[in-house]
C-alpha cells in the first residue's frame, strides 16, 4: 500500500474510532450489534482543505473548526463541488484524491434534515439492536472498503467490550444496502476471527450482477450534474474506481448462472446487454469503439472491476450459509440495455424490481432459493425504510 493510501486509511479509521465513542454513549449496556453499510452515494464525503495527510488530527465534529469541508452531499455539490470527487492514479499506483486533498467518509447523507435510514434506526431500537453505521467512500475500490471494515472490527471489539464487559461481536449482524451489499459479499470469504462470530450477513437490494445505469453515466454523464459540464462530469465519473464493478455481468458469469437466472420466479430470460442487432455485447470485454475515447474511461480499471465483479457473483467459499438476500418487486425496472453508437437505451420489457434494480439481479443465483427473501412494494432508495423489509430482517434475527 502506498504512503498516501495508508495515510488516508489512517484518517478514515480515526473517524470511525470517534464514532465508537458515540456508540458507547448511545448504547451503554450490551445489545446485539448490527453494522449497516449504506448504499452507494449514501455516505457523506468530506474533503481536506489542504493537500497531504499532515500530522495533526483533523476533526469533523459539529462545532469544531472544520479542517474538512463536505463535498457530498449538499446544495454546493450541484454547483461545482461534485467535480472535486475526481480521482487519479498516481505514480505510486494508488488512486489519489484531487489535488492530494484527502476525502474521508463520515455520516449519512441528509436531505432536508433526514437520511435514508431514519425509520430503520427506529426499527433497530425497537428490536433491541445496537446500530453502528459504517460510512464508506463509495468512490474507492470495493475491496479497500472491505479491508477497512476488517481492520476496524478488532478495535470495535476491544473498546466496546471494555465498556460493556462482554464481547459485542458475539452473534452480530452485517447488513449492506444496495452497493454496500457488494462489500458484504466480498467480506464473506475473508479469513477473520471477528467475521466468524457473525450470525447473519444480509444484503438488501444488492446489485450482484451490476446494472445499466453506470454504463449510461460513463457514456452520457448524470442528468442532475451535467449542468456543471457534461464532459467534466463524465470525466469525474470515469475517474472513480468504485464504479467499475457495477457494469452488467460478463458473458462467462451469465453462462455459469444462466440456469438459475432463467428458472428464477422473476427470471432474466437472456443476456441483458445487446447491440442494435440483438447480439450480446459484453461490457467487460469491450469491442473497438464501444466506449468513447478522451473521457478518462479507464480500460485497465475496467479489467480490475471485472475481477471484483466475478468475485461478487461467485459462490461464497466461506460463511455461505449466513448470507440472506432481500430483494424487491412491485416497481417496473429496466432489466436490460441496447448499445447503439456509444449510447445505450433501455431494452423492453420492463421487469419486476424495486425501480432501480431488477429482481433477477438482487439475488445471488449461486445460493439456495430459501436464502432469498422477496418483498413487495419496497422502492430501491428507501428499501431499508420499508416495513416489509424490516419485517423480513426481524424474522432473520
Amino acid at each position: 500500500m502506498s504512503d498516501y493510501a495508508e495515510a488516508r486509511d489512517r484518517r478514515q479509521l480515526q473517524i470511525h474510532e470517534l464514532r465508537i465513542d458515540e456508540f458507547i454513549r448511545r448504547y451503554p449496556r450490551p445489545a446485539r450489534v448490527l453494522f449497516l453499510l449504506p448504499g452507494g452515494m449514501g455516505s457523506q464525503l468530506w474533503r481536506a482543505r489542504a493537500p497531504g495527510a499532515g500530522n495533526a488530527w483533523v476533526r469533523l465534529l459539529p462545532g469544531a473548526g472544520y479542517d474538512f469541508d463536505r463535498v457530498w452531499l449538499d446544495r454546493r455539490s450541484f454547483t461545482g463541488r461534485a467535480l472535486e470527487l475526481r480521482m487519479a492514479r498516481n505514480g505510486d499506483g494508488a488512486h489519489h484524491d484531487l489535488g492530494d486533498r484527502l476525502i474521508i467518509a463520515d455520516g449519512l447523507v441528509r436531505v432536508a434534515g433526514r437520511t435514508l435510514y431514519d425509520r430503520f434506526a427506529q426499527f433497530c431500537e425497537a428490536h433491541g439492536l445496537a446500530l453502528f453505521t459504517f460510512a464508506w467512500d463509495w468512490r474507492r475500490r470495493l475491496e479497500e472498503s472491505a479491508d477497512l471494515l476488517l481492520r476496524f472490527l478488532p478495535s470495535f471489539r476491544q473498546r466496546v467490550g471494555a465498556a460493556w464487559g462482554s464481547d459485542p461481536l458475539e452473534g452480530f449482524v452485517l447488513l449492506g444496502h444496495s452497493y454496500g451489499g457488494m462489500i458484504v459479499r466480498l467480506l464473506l470469504d475473508e479469513e477473520s476471527p471477528e467475521l466468524d462470530q457473525m450470525a447473519r450477513a444480509i444484503t438488501a437490494a444488492c446489485p450482484f450482477y451490476g446494472f445499466g445505469t453506470i454504463l449510461k453515466r460513463w457514456l452520457a454523464g448524470d442528468p442532475y450534474l451535467n449542468l456543471l459540464g457534461r464532459r467534466k462530469v463524465i470525466g469525474t465519473i470515469c475517474s472513480l474506481p468504485g464504479c467499475y464493478p457495477l457494469a452488467y455481468l460478463d458473458k462467462d458469469t451469465w453462462l455459469e448462472n444462466a440456469r438459475s437466472l432463467v428458472d428464477d420466479p422473476f427470471p432474466l430470460a437472456a443476456y441483458p446487454s445487446l447491440d442494435g442487432d440483438g447480439r450480446p455485447i459484453d461490457p467487460y470485454r469491450p469491442e473497438p469503439g464501444q466506449y468513447p475515447e478522451n473521457t478518462g474511461f479507464d480500460l485497465a480499471e475496467l479489467a480490475h472491476g471485472s475481477e471484483i465483479a466475478r468475485r461478487i457473483a461467485a459462490p461464497p467459499v466461506r460463511r455461505a450459509d449466513k448470507l440472506i438476500c432481500i430483494r424487491g418487486v412491485g416497481y417496473p425496472t429496466i432489466g436490460g440495455i441496447t448499445w447503439k453508437r456509444q449510447a445505450i437505451t433501455p431494452r423492453p420489457p420492463l421487469l419486476p424490481g424495486d425501480g432501480i434494480q431488477p429482481a433477477w439481479g438482487t439475488r445471488l443465483a449461486a445460493l439456495p432459493a430459501d436464502q432469498c427473501i422477496t418483498v413487495a412494494g419496497a422502492e430501491h432508495m428507501f428499501f431499508c425504510e420499508h416495513g416489509a423489509t424490516q419485517q423480513a430482517i426481524a424474522e432473520l434475527l
